[in-house]
């Protein structure tokens, strides 16, 4: 896949993801229900039910790396060992006012 690979959703071995940051939160809370779990909580859910949920973004740079935007799940995955559902975008693809709007004041 080139650069312009908005939209393209796979799956990819989690050490093939770059982090776009060098930490993440323990304790998270779920954007639908509200209730809290931690990170520990998210990883056991991954080695008994595999990934759940939507993909998460990650954009190829232009090095043809993939850095991630949802740093936990990636690590989390990474931990269970257990690939990672991506929704992969260019570093140069327009974000769509979906994505904007469910990323909220982040963009």
């Amino acid at each position: 896949m080139d650069a312009k690979g908005a939209g393209s959703v796979i799956f990819h071995a989690a050490d093939d993801i770059r982090f776009s940051k060098n930490t993440i939160s323990f304790i998270k809370t779920d954007r639908e229900t509200r209730a809290n779990y931690t990170y520990d909580d998210l990883v056991q859910s991954m080695r008994t039910n595999g990934w759940k949920g939507d993909p998460v973004d990650v954009v190829k740079m232009p090095d043809g790396k993939l850095t991630s935007m949802d740093n936990t799940r990636i690590a989390a995955a990474k931990e269970a060992g257990i690939d990672v559902n991506a929704s992969v975008r260019g570093f140069d693809d327009p974000l769509t006012p979906a994505i904007k709007e469910a990323r909220g004041a982040e963009f």
